[in-house]
């Protein structure tokens, strides 16, 4: 007690100090006093205090005195916050003095010039003061002689949250709000005597007050979410304290039919009545239920903007709407009901939500009602259904929220209905409503992809990481995010888990005409395993029905050559005469015989081909997920599907080939296998037929090449023994003329089998180039040591090493024979003979007059070599055979192929050098340096050439010449040449690029001999 007065004495010293010099200064050292005391009771100051500093505050002028009242705002509030008030007198007194602050009296208008900091202490003292009330005080005050104070405060609060633009000050004039009107967190809610006795003051500023926090309800989230929060909190608080029922005419007491009366009742009643407020009656005003009809139906006009509010991200803002709907619907019915079905909406939609305190409200207050009111559900499916007409509009025009809120509610009416025995199979017994339903999940599973993925060809080399994005073919074209969308999928996997699944797919097999149908068949076998109420015989037969070969051919490229016609046909050649013989236009038109059965050619313009991708990768899609559903036995379906998976895994086209390889890792999975590859091992035998019987049509080249180009990805070397055949039946038939339509074909199946060599033999990539730094001071210091102590040094061998001092080496005659036997009886691997024999048939087309069958034939030398160089008694032969067609192409024009040559070269000479040297110095290192010094002049100092192939030419020899050139162990003049045409590009060149390029080969020539860039340089 002594410390409390010690401390009463200080904080009065303080005071009659500020009393007696009143300035921002004296003020400021009180409320950090204050400040420091603020968990202190001040009930034992508040008398003294709080009329002393009204005074003050009441008395303050000057140039300061906006920051001199603020301080002393923060003062009151603070010992406010630490107290009780007691009586009415003292709570109306602090009303009018604050309020006097930033309301003009006379005019009856707000101060809205004044500063922010002034106006936030006002409603903080508001807030502090309106919610210390002791009961008696509140009953004593609202009365109707204290309305026109109250309705002033309400007024200042209402202008300063609709015109202000600071939001820290609106926020604080909502709480003052709250907090005025008795609707904060202290007051006790379950008082409904004096909250009748409140609400009768304060109705009259119903209108106003609803209609500006509904305002703020509106506004963008992202500028202020607390904001919308608090405002929506305060407005369902003020709601229920003026709409509820006090003559206890609760929903307990409410009959069943005239629930249901409610709940049927339309906006379309009208209200006769409509009173005038003016500030005459104001007093005499009273709450009747005239005026609250009027009331009640102006509100249900404005209350309907919060469904936006539906679709919140944020937790907070859906939780208070929750509440303010759970509130006003299971208190104040009988005046809402011009909005109850708007309310219950709300529940419905938030039984689903993922916040469980939200779900908790919302289902308390279904199972409130479910209990007073049996039929209700009836009631609900009504709303469903009108909810479902409403679902068109909110697809294809609605914004994002709008569009969460809406399928989000479907799911949470389906959820309802699951739970009651039988209700969602009744409900969809009308072919109507199951038409409505399934035709609105329809529009919402429409697809499309951005046309940079839909018709983007993939290259060979793309890791796989590049094909893990989550199902990229799968952009929802209507749904305008993608939380929108899993909400959507949430939706399909409870119709997965429900028994209406069953009717859902037979409906949509038997009216299956376009992709959405696909699609939302496919978000329903999205289901967990576990959960899917489809039986396995179902799965099958949607399985068998989309084994069908029409699903699995849709065209996806367009097509060069016009499509051979069935019927009889006949070719007639027309000339167009020109000016010279050889301006002689020859068409050959093609015209049936049969005119009866002619059949219509189909246009591929590239609207079809995109919708072909699509559906081709929802096919796989869903291929993959059945597998997943029937586990070991989706087993009988391998043989007739795994090859089809296989040709489309292998596709150029981006997102056929992702889908393939979802469709492979799903069955991969469901088959017991964490590769691929072991796919493709247990299952050889089936893909092996399947190869062999398409070999038998000439039209799928293009098939069984996509499809070995996976089988050779994702296998090991044990693949060779059943594709060997295959392999050696394309060596055989490439030399043949007969089959010269398909040799690039053939090339290309040869490149990849190559590829897959390179791969299988891991050593190759593990050849590393090590740098070898010399210490030449250390090398030097050992060599004088030698030189000086000779005879020393081998006295201390001979000594440590006797034994191989005094013995001689002698050779062992039979070990030198059986040497010979042991190389002799070792055996060339089965894929290195496949690899020697695709590189012998590939030999001829470096001669080839086709760009397309050189670059391959460049490709295949390039990997075969590099793992042909183990085996040195066939690798140096076929290097021997290509180096003439090699230096022509070399000699040539074309720059694409140059590129090759290049590569190419680069091989040979890390793996080969002592073999080309001299041909390299003589043929080819003369030709690249020409190369160079006369593409010079034609890209220096020259824009936008990133695009040519001369300059990508010039940019990669650039790059790897000074590693051929260390590779080969140039030396002398020819290295001389190449250092100084490597330099002349680094030091005078103007394109960035080609100097980095340049520079690359200087530092590789450098790590070989340095001394001669040193040399170099020293010209520079």
């Amino acid at each position: 007690m002594k410390q409390v007065s010690f401390e009463a004495l200080k904080l009065k010293t303080f005071l009659e100090y500020l009393e007696r010099s009143p300035s921002i200064d004296n003020a400021l050292i009180l409320l950090r006093e204050l400040d420091s005391m603020k968990n202190e009771n001040f009930q034992f100051i508040q008398d003294v205090f709080l009329s002393r500093l009204l005074i003050m505050m009441d008395a303050a002028d000057g140039l300061k005195k906006n920051e001199f009242k603020t301080a002393l705002l923060k003062c009151m509030t603070i010992i406010l916050k630490g107290s009780r008030i007691m009586k009415d007198l003292p709570y109306k007194t602090i009303l009018c003095i604050v309020l006097k602050q930033i309301f003009d009296y006379p005019t009856n208008s707000y101060k809205k010039e004044l500063p922010e900091e002034l106006k936030i202490a006002v409603f903080k003292c508001f807030e502090a003061a309106s919610t210390q009330l002791e009961f008696d005080v509140i009953e004593k005050f609202m009365v109707n002689e204290n309305k026109i104070l109250l309705g002033q405060c309400i007024f200042i609060c209402k202008e300063a949250i609709s015109k202000e633009t600071y939001l820290k000050l609106r926020k604080s004039a909502i709480e003052a709000l709250m907090a005025l009107t008795q609707c904060h967190d202290k007051f006790d809610q379950n008082d409904c005597v004096l909250k009748e006795q409140i609400s009768k003051i304060l109705f009259i500023v119903l209108p106003q007050i609803a209609t500006v926090l509904i305002k703020v309800c509106q506004e963008d989230c992202l500028r202020g979410p607390s904001l919308i929060q608090v405002a929506l909190k305060c407005l369902g608080r003020f709601l229920c304290l003026i709409l509820e029922d006090y003559d206890k005419k609760s929903l307990i007491s409410v009959k069943n039919e005239d629930f249901l009366k409610l709940i049927q009742s339309g906006s379309d009643q009208e209200v006769a009545i409509s009173p005038k407020v003016t500030k005459q009656n104001v007093e005499k005003l009273e709450k009747s239920k005239e005026w609250m009809a009027t009331t009640s139906q102006n509100l249900s006009k404005i209350i309907i903007n919060l469904k936006s509010l539906r679709g919140s991200e944020y937790v907070k803002i859906r939780h208070e709407f929750a509440v303010l709907s759970f509130n006003l619907l299971c208190k104040c019915q009988s005046n809402c009901k011009l909005f109850m079905r708007f309310l219950l909406e709300n529940l419905i939609l938030f039984t689903d939500d993922f916040d469980e305190n939200i779900q908790k409200v919302c289902q308390d207050g279904l199972k409130e009602l479910t209990a007073i009111i049996p039929n209700i559900n009836k009631e609900i499916s009504d709303l469903f259904s009108i909810h479902l007409a409403t679902m068109p509009r909110i697809i294809l025009t609605g914004l994002e929220s709008e569009q969460y809120a809406g399928i989000a509610l479907i799911n949470s009416y389906l959820k309802i209905f699951s739970n009651i025995e039988g209700h969602l199979e009744g409900l969809f017994e009308n072919p109507m409503m199951l038409e409505k339903f399934i035709n609105i999940m329809i529009s919402c599973s429409e697809i499309d992809a951005p046309k940079e993925l839909i018709f983007h060809e993939t290259a060979g080399a793309l890791s796989d990481e590049f094909y893990k994005m989550k199902m990229p073919w799968k952009h929802f074209k209507n749904l305008k995010n993608e939380s929108i969308a899993q909400k959507f999928s949430s939706v399909c996997k409870n119709i997965g888990s429900s028994r209406f699944s069953q009717v859902c797919v037979n409906y949509l097999l038997d009216n299956i005409n376009s992709i959405e149908y696909l699609v939302f068949l496919n978000e329903i076998l999205n289901c967990e395993k576990q959960k899917l109420s489809l039986s396995s015989d179902q799965l099958d037969s949607i399985m068998e029905e989309f084994l069908n070969e029409t699903y699995w051919s849709f065209p996806t490229k367009a097509v060069s050559q016009v499509p051979k016609k069935a019927g009889r046909e006949e070719w007639f050649e027309d000339h167009t005469p020109g000016l010279y013989e050889s301006a002689i236009e020859v068409k050959l038109t093609d015209i049936s015989l049969n005119d009866n059965n002619e059949e219509q050619q189909v246009i591929l313009n590239l609207k079809t081909i995109k919708y072909n991708i699509l559906c081709t990768c929802t096919i796989l899609e869903m291929t993959g997920n059945i597998a997943l559903k029937l586990e070991s036995k989706f087993q009988k379906y391998i043989l007739r599907c795994l090859h089809m998976i296989l040709e489309k895994a292998g596709n150029s086209n981006f997102l056929i080939k992702s889908a393939g390889l979802y469709a492979l890792q799903c069955i991969s999975q469901a088959m017991g296998h964490t590769e691929i590859s072991q796919l493709i091992d247990a299952n050889s035998d089936y893909l092996l037929f399947n190869i062999h019987k398409l070999l038998r049509h000439d039209h799928e080249n293009e098939a069984i090449i996509d499809m070995m180009s996976v089988v050779f990805k994702y296998s090991k070397a044990s693949i060779t023994a059943y594709v060997e055949d295959i392999v050696e039946m394309a060596a055989n038939h490439i030399i043949n003329a007969k089959f010269s339509q398909k040799t690039a074909s053939y090339l290309k199946l040869f490149k990849l089998y190559v590829e897959s060599v390179r791969q299988w033999s891991p050593e190759i990539e593990m050849e590393v180039d090590v740098d070898i730094e010399t210490d030449w001071d250390e090398f030097y210091q050992r060599c004088l040591h030698i030189l000086e102590n000779g005879d020393d040094i081998d006295m201390q061998i001979n000594n440590e090493h006797p034994e191989q001092a005094t013995e001689e080496p002698k050779e062992d005659p039979e070990e030198n024979e059986q040497q010979p036997e042991t190389n002799e009886v070792e055996k060339t691997p089965q894929h290195i003979e496949l690899t020697i024999k695709i590189l012998t048939s590939s030999l001829p087309y470096f001669a080839s007059s086709n760009p397309t069958e050189v670059i391959f034939a460049h490709e295949i030398f390039q990997n075969g070599f590099s793992v042909l160089h183990f085996y040195e008694k066939e690798f140096l032969p076929l290097v021997h055979q290509m180096w003439y067609p090699f230096t022509k192409q070399i000699n040539g024009k074309d720059y694409v192929i140059l590129q090759y040559s290049v590569r190419l070269l680069s091989t040979i000479a890390k793996y080969a050098k002592d073999f080309v040297y001299k041909r390299s110095t003589d043929n080819v290192i003369p030709v690249i340096n020409k190369f160079l010094n006369s593409s010079f002049s034609h890209t220096n100092k020259k824009e936008n050439l990133s695009y040519t192939q001369e300059f990508k030419l010039q940019k990669e020899v650039l790059e790897i010449y000074g590693q051929i050139s260390v590779d080969l162990g140039i030396v002398e003049k020819e290295q001389d040449e190449i250092i100084d045409i490597l330099m002349m590009y680094h030091n005078q060149h103007s394109n960035s690029q080609l100097k980095s390029s340049a520079k690359k080969s200087i530092d590789a020539i450098a790590k070989f001999d340095p001394f001669v860039i040193k040399y170099k340089l020293s010209f520079q």
